[in-house]
């Protein structure tokens, strides 16, 4: 999938050129998409992480030189009812897709190289520069974040329907299809949770809320919830967006295709939550 999505390369401040992206951060291993009356927050707490845990980082844990988690969470909250003019809302009944994503060995030891005591160019030759600008940005993001409302509104999300001459949509839908969504307003559109003495090497989720966009965007989850999910084959992938030669060329932190993410047969939160409960 990485190599599908197009990313800013070096030099896009002058050419506006964008490539493939260079492989990604962190390898997406499950996914859940549910249905509900209301959004669901820092999830990744709420739910059993055994299926992307690794044994062992208990070690890594203890020898950790960078802030960047052992496990990455981002959850998207689509709604799913008709917007209504002068009812604004950020939340209400949707679907959330929510992807749980593990730290990629050779994006551990590259975060081992540039924030450890042996941090040099001699300790990265054996790593493409291209993975290594997009490690080092993100383990910023991971940083600077939590207290850094400007730095973490930097993170985007492109969603793009890969099957669109399948079944067509309107044209103001498909004008926005791969295009890169800034998540820029902290606590409304966007908000992180950082666990970082988490089991395993620590757990950062990054909640995504589309229920706070505008009129007319929520306007079109609308018209796709009764036309669209039900035959949409989608990608979700996520960056951090870099603004300079030192960022670039950006690298994604992760992503993942959903088939059909049809409301009316996908799982109810409340039964979701029942399951872990009771098992």
């Amino acid at each position: 999938m990485p190599s599908d999505i197009m990313v800013r390369s070096i030099g896009y401040i002058t050419s506006k050129k964008k490539i493939p992206s260079p492989g990604s951060l962190y390898e997406c291993i499950a996914v859940d998409v549910l249905d509900g009356d209301r959004r669901i927050p820092d999830i990744g707490v709420k739910v059993n992480l055994d299926h992307v845990l690794i044994p062992g980082k208990e070690f890594i844990n203890q020898h950790k030189t960078w802030v960047s988690p052992e496990v990455f969470v981002v959850s998207v909250s689509l709604p799913t009812e008709a917007p209504r003019l002068g009812w604004a809302t950020d939340d209400g009944a949707g679907i959330i897709l929510i992807a749980y994503m593990r730290i990629k060995d050779d994006t551990r030891e590259i975060l081992r190289h540039i924030t450890g005591n042996d941090a040099s160019g001699e300790t990265t030759k054996n790593f493409s520069m291209e993975k290594i600008n997009g490690v080092r940005l993100f383990e910023q993001w991971c940083k600077k974040s939590p207290s850094d409302p400007l730095f973490q509104g930097r993170f985007k999300f492109i969603p793009s329907a890969v099957n669109t001459e399948e079944f067509g949509i309107p044209s103001y839908i498909a004008a926005y299809n791969g295009k890169p969504v800034l998540i820029k307003r902290v606590g409304v559109t966007g908000t992180l949770y950082n666990h970082f003495n988490h089991v395993h090497g620590g757990l950062m989720e990054f909640d995504i809320n589309l229920h706070a966009f505008p009129y007319l965007a929520k306007q079109a989850f609308s018209y796709m919830r009764d036309n669209v999910y039900a035959k949409i084959i989608g990608n979700m992938a996520f960056v951090i967006e870099g603004r300079n030669d030192n960022e670039l060329p950006e690298v994604l932190i992760g992503g993942f295709t959903v088939f059909y993410p049809d409301p009316d047969v996908a799982i109810r939160s409340s039964d979701f939550f029942r399951s872990y409960k009771n098992g």
